[in-house]
């Protein structure tokens, strides 16, 4: 559960309850302060985008399709949704972050792309930073390459491009 005051993490995983093992696997391995906090509806969403700040890596393993994912109360969620919940706390990503979406094809195709699109023009404008999204489902969650530079995962694919301080996005690459 989301801290009742602000609080400040180098890290932040946020996560569908059937993610758990997967955050706590995240807690343990990522470097510097880390925190992770299950998701369970949008009231739950807003309050961490409000008392979470100075983040520098921020995770959504989440069930999804391409340009959206899904909370375990159905709530479907848009970029422009969360980039609305975001951008009310200026504080809640620092420059360069990195926003990672774990959930199945969340960045698949032209929807996944505007997606991600739409999350550097509003969490990243005024800081820029990289977006990354699944293309494909099945990963073996290995954080340590991530945390540090850049995600690559085992099996499957990851879409990720980065974004100038204006929300343009300067740069992409899908590995593997």
């Amino acid at each position: 559960m989301a801290p009742s005051k602000t609080t400040t993490v180098d890290n932040l995983y946020l996560y569908d309850p059937d993610s758990k093992a997967q955050a706590d696997k995240f807690v343990r391995e990522a470097p510097k302060t880390s925190a992770a906090s299950a998701v369970p509806n949008m009231a739950a969403l807003v309050t961490i985008t409000d008392t979470f700040e100075g983040l520098k890596f921020l995770i959504f393993d989440m069930h999804g399709k391409p340009g959206e994912f899904q909370l375990p109360d159905k709530t479907v969620v848009s970029a422009a949704s969360l980039g609305l919940c975001a951008t009310k706390n200026p504080r809640f990503v620092t420059a360069n972050a990195r926003i990672l979406f774990l959930g199945c094809k969340i960045g698949e195709g032209s929807k996944g792309e505007l997606f991600m699109d739409e999350i550097g023009k509003s969490v990243l404008k005024g800081k820029g930073g990289i977006v990354g999204a699944a293309i494909s489902s099945t990963f073996d969650f290995t954080l340590g390459p991530f945390v540090s530079d850049a995600y690559l995962p085992r099996w499957g694919k990851l879409r990720v491009f980065r974004y100038d301080e204006f929300g343009a996005r300067v740069g992409a690459v899908t590995v593997p």
